[in-house]
C-alpha cells in the first residue's frame, strides 16, 4: 500500500461524493486543510483517518487502502434510510449524548415528512387563497 495510491483513490471518492475540493472536503470533515491535502497527495499516512474518509464517502476500506472492493459509487455515497440508519449516524456524532439521538431523530423525521408533503401536488380544495377577504368592521 503506497500513500500515492490511497491519496489518489481518496481524491477520487472525494470528487465522486461531490467535493470539488480539498479545502470543501477537509471543512465538512472538521479537519485542517493541511491534514486532508496531506492524506490526498500522499506525503502523510492516512490509516488513523481512513476508516472516517471510507464512512463519509462510502467506499469500503479495503478499496481505500488497497484498491479492492467496493469503491465510489455514482451519486456519492448511499442515502442513509430508516430509522436504524439515521439513529446510527446521529450516535457517531462526537459529543452527541446518547440521550439526544432519538429526539433528533424524531425532528430529522418531522423535516422529511414536510418536505414529501410539499413536493405532492396540492388539489384547488388543499389551497389557501393567497389572501382572504375582509370582514366588515361591525358597526358602532
Amino acid at each position: 500500500m503506497s500513500d500515492k495510491d490511497v491519496g489518489e483513490r481518496l481524491k477520487i471518492a472525494r470528487k465522486q461524493a461531490g467535493f470539488g475540493s480539498a479545502a470543501e472536503a477537509a471543512e465538512a470533515l472538521g479537519m485542517k486543510y493541511p491534514t486532508y491535502a496531506g492524506h490526498e497527495n500522499g506525503n502523510r499516512g492516512v490509516v488513523r483517518a481512513a476508516a472516517r474518509y471510507a464512512r463519509r464517502y462510502g467506499v469500503s476500506l479495503d478499496w481505500l487502502l488497497q484498491g479492492k472492493g467496493d469503491g465510489p459509487q455514482p451519486g456519492g455515497p448511499p442515502a442513509i434510510k430508516g430509522e436504524a440508519e439515521i439513529k446510527e449516524m446521529l450516535g457517531r456524532i462526537e459529543g452527541l449524548p446518547q440521550e439526544a439521538v432519538h429526539p433528533l431523530f424524531r425532528i430529522i423525521m418531522g423535516y422529511v415528512e414536510d418536505a414529501e408533503r410539499s413536493s405532492q401536488p396540492h388539489s384547488p380544495a388543499q389551497t389557501a387563497p393567497a389572501s382572504l377577504p375582509r370582514e366588515p368592521e361591525p358597526s358602532r
